[in-house]
């Protein structure tokens, strides 16, 4: 984290908020965000981790899958070895299509992949909790 003054007296853009001249003695705070991410992760029914961490390499756009996923291999025990995938253009790739993917991906290696959940609320889930919420 980043923490100082800016070195001149006036802000080199507009804010969106509050004066354009900063005052020294109150600072100015800047808040960024991201698009939404989803969290997804598929179950793989197996031990053998260098085989699931081939198939969420695969999965993943960075490997030759999936646009817009990332992935990695998750040791869960009891013989699951769970894909985590984040999904940064939900709209774009959604849960359904790493499901298919991973599940085709595990058959290939003689494998079974569970169904595949969540790890979070919906982006819409939340915009609705908001909004019932604020009646």
């Amino acid at each position: 984290m980043w923490a100082g003054a800016p070195n001149s007296q006036y802000l080199p853009l507009p804010p969106d908020e509050g004066p354009s001249q900063a005052d020294q003695s109150k600072g100015i705070i800047v808040v960024g965000t991201t698009k939404w991410v989803g969290n997804y992760n598929v179950p793989v029914f197996s031990t053998n981790i260098s085989a699931v961490r081939e198939i969420a390499k695969r999965v993943s756009e960075r490997g030759g899958g999936l646009p817009s996923v990332q992935a990695m291999a998750l040791a869960h025990g009891d013989g699951v070895i769970e894909v985590a995938c984040n999904l940064l253009d939900p709209s774009l790739v959604g849960g359904d299509k790493v499901q298919g993917e991973v599940e085709r991906l595990a058959q290939e290696q003689d494998m079974v992949a569970g169904k595949g959940y969540f790890t979070d609320f919906s982006q819409d889930e939340i915009i609705n909790m908001f909004l019932e919420a604020e009646d």
